[in-house]
C-alpha cells in the first residue's frame, strides 16, 4: 500500500495506538492481563514476584504487590485510546474503499 496516499494516514493512525504513555497509565494492563497477572480495578492488590538475572549472581527475586487501577482514572485513558483506534479504524476504511474503487469496485 505504499503508493497510496491514505497509507500515510493509517500508519501515522496506528503509531499512536498502544504507546508508551498509554501502557504507563494503565500499568501495562492488556499486556500483563494477557501473559501473566494484570493488576485489579478499583479494589484488590496483586502480589508479585520478579525474577532478575543481576551480573555476578545466577538470580535475584523481588517481592511487592500492584495497587489497583482505579476506574475513575482509567476511563479517560481508555475514552482517549478508543478515539485512536477509531481514527485508525477510518484510515484503514478509507485506504480499502481507494483500493476497491481503483479496481472498479461500486
Amino acid at each position: 500500500a505504499k503508493h497510496w496516499s491514505a497509507t500515510d494516514v493509517l500508519v501515522s493512525s496506528l503509531r499512536q495506538i498502544d504507546t508508551e504513555v498509554f501502557r504507563e497509565r494503565t500499568l501495562n494492563y492488556r499486556n500483563k492481563a494477557q501473559h501473566r497477572h494484570g493488576p485489579r480495578l478499583d479494589f484488590g492488590h496483586v502480589a508479585n514476584i520478579v525474577r532478575e538475572f543481576p551480573k555476578g549472581s545466577l538470580v535475584a527475586y523481588s517481592f511487592g504487590d500492584t495497587a489497583p487501577l482505579m476506574g475513575a482514572d482509567l476511563l479517560p485513558v481508555l475514552a482517549e485510546e478508543a478515539e485512536r483506534l477509531r481514527s485508525a479504524f477510518i484510515a484503514y476504511r478509507e485506504l480499502v474503499q481507494g483500493h476497491w474503487h481503483a479496481k472498479g469496485g461500486a
